[in-house]
Order: C-alpha cells, then sequence, then structure tokens
C-alpha cells in the first residue's frame, strides 16, 4: 500500500520549458514532490531529468495517456494536491490565413487537453475532500496582439471555462486560479509556436503573419522572468483561499483594470489601432 505523504504534490501539465520548468524547478527546492511532463517534441533536457523532479512524457491530447500517468502518480503518492497546467502552443497571423486545422490542433492542446486533465483529476479532489487547479492563462486574454487571433481565442476559452468551474468547484473545496501573464522570458515562440500555415493570393495583410511571430519572440526576449511567476504561483499554493485571477505584473494589473472597467470595449479598440498600423 502506497504511504500518502505530508508534503505536497504537484503535478505540472508541461514542465520541460518556461513557466512550467521554472515552477517545477522552484517548487521542487521548496520541498514540494513534483511530477512534470513534457511531449516527444520537447523532451527535458539532461540537467533537468537529473534534477528532483520527477518526469513523465505524456500527449496532453490523448486521454488514456493522461489517465496512466495521473494513475502512476497515484499509485505513490495516494494523492495530488495541486495541479497546474502549462501547456499551451502558440499560432500567429491573422485569422483567415490559419487553416481550421491549424487552429483544432492548437484548441486540442490549449483548452481540450487542459479539459481531459482536469476531468481527471476532479475526482481524485472531490475524494480527497480539496485540491487546486492552477490553469496558466495569457495577455493575450485581457489585451490580445492583433494577428494573434487564434492564440487568443485559446486563451478566452480557458479563461470562460476556468471562470465559470470555479464558481460552483468552490462548494466542494476545490479552488480554480487563472495566472495571466504578460511576455516571460521564454522560447515558446521559437519552440512551440507557428505561423499561420494558409499564404492568400495578393498577400492582402502585407506579410502579417511573419511579423506578428517575430514581434511576439522579441518581446518575449524582453519578458518577464519565469522565475518571478514560478514564485507567484508558490504563494498562490499557500493561499487558503485564493482569488480566482493573478495578473503577474503591475502593467497586466494595469491591462485588467482597464480591461473589466470599460464594459463598450472601445478603448481596446482604440489602443490597438494605432499598433496595427504600425505593422503596415
Amino acid at each position: 500500500m502506497p504511504i500518502c505523504s505530508q508534503k505536497q504534490i504537484v503535478f505540472i501539465a508541461g514542465a520541460s520549458r518556461g513557466i512550467g520548468l521554472a515552477t517545477a524547478y522552484h517548487l521542487s527546492q521548496q520541498g514540494y514532490i513534483v511530477y512534470g511532463t513534457y511531449n516527444k517534441s520537447q523532451p527535458p533536457s539532461d540537467s533537468i531529468t537529473e534534477s528532483r523532479i520527477t518526469f513523465f512524457q505524456m500527449d496532453i491530447t490523448d486521454v488514456d495517456n493522461i489517465e496512466k500517468i495521473v494513475n502512476q502518480i497515484l499509485s505513490k503518492e495516494s494523492k495530488v494536491d495541486v495541479v497546474i497546467n502549462c501547456a499551451a502552443i502558440g499560432i500567429y497571423g491573422p485569422a483567415e490565413e490559419v487553416s481550421i486545422e491549424q487552429a483544432q490542433n492548437m484548441f486540442d492542446v490549449n483548452v481540450f487537453g487542459i479539459m481531459r486533465v482536469m476531468q481527471r483529476v476532479l475526482p481524485q479532489f472531490r475524494k480527497q475532500g480539496k485540491g487546486l487547479i492552477i490553469n496558466i492563462s495569457s495577455m493575450a486574454a485581457l489585451d490580445p496582439i492583433p494577428g494573434s487571433d487564434w492564440y487568443a481565442s485559446s486563451k478566452y476559452a480557458l479563461e470562460g471555462l476556468t471562470e465559470s468551474m470555479a464558481s460552483y468547484l468552490q462548494n466542494q473545496h476545490i479552488h480554480l486560479v487563472l495566472v495571466e501573464p504578460g511576455p516571460v522570458n521564454t522560447d515558446f515562440i521559437s519552440k512551440s509556436s507557428q505561423m499561420a500555415d494558409i499564404t492568400l493570393p495578393d498577400d492582402p495583410y502585407n506579410g502579417m503573419s511573419e511579423t506578428v511571430y517575430y514581434w511576439h519572440k522579441k518581446a518575449l526576449s524582453k519578458g518577464q522572468d519565469p522565475n518571478e511567476i514560478a514564485q507567484l504561483i508558490e504563494e498562490i499554493i499557500l493561499t487558503p483561499l485564493p482569488q480566482l485571477r493573478y495578473q503577474t505584473s503591475c502593467d497586466m494589473q494595469k491591462i485588467a483594470q482597464e480591461r473589466y472597467v470599460d464594459p463598450s470595449g472601445n478603448s481596446f479598440l482604440e489602443n490597438k489601432r494605432e499598433f496595427t498600423n504600425s505593422l503596415d
């Protein structure tokens, strides 16, 4: 029979890079027992596999694979206290230039993949009488950059899903939290993102896919240190009654304040007009 650890057990979906990796490292150093996943196209480096984090290869689009991994963790630990969903991919370019198949593949990871993980762990949380799910969202759900159309829509979907579920799961002592970062200094663009896969005749968007892709790549290179977000995530774990949303920087808090006080949405459109014009 497995021995139930007194330490908190953390399961991170998407832990081999970026925010997920920084969080896995930080929490393991603070004494948490951390299990992380990576997909077949992004294996962890040797230095990562030699750490105190236990890694599994997992396909977040495969419900049977998710079931297998979670069962392995439960067979060893008897519980999971915290689930952090970091897995995501990006697509950049005008929505018209993105094939439906390309967009569906992204939603299968960014939305349905996260839901597959939540569907597997929620029964365990009810059995335990409590649990915490932290879903990593994005500034794209609050302040989408033109040309991030499909990526932003996937993060809007994640926000709506999380907010709606949080409203009733709190009655079961299960807390759902959204973490909303702005640009973060990771290799998300080069390793986990694509440009739109359709080239339209006459190029009506003036090469917008490439422009927006490289704009994001540059923005991320100057972005927030992912270790700061890892520290915030630990603070959330230590909070008995966490908020629904946490912005990771003062800039993101300002964006959120503006977003939620302008019901017309006109200020958003006006702010983005100048940015869009700069892409021409």
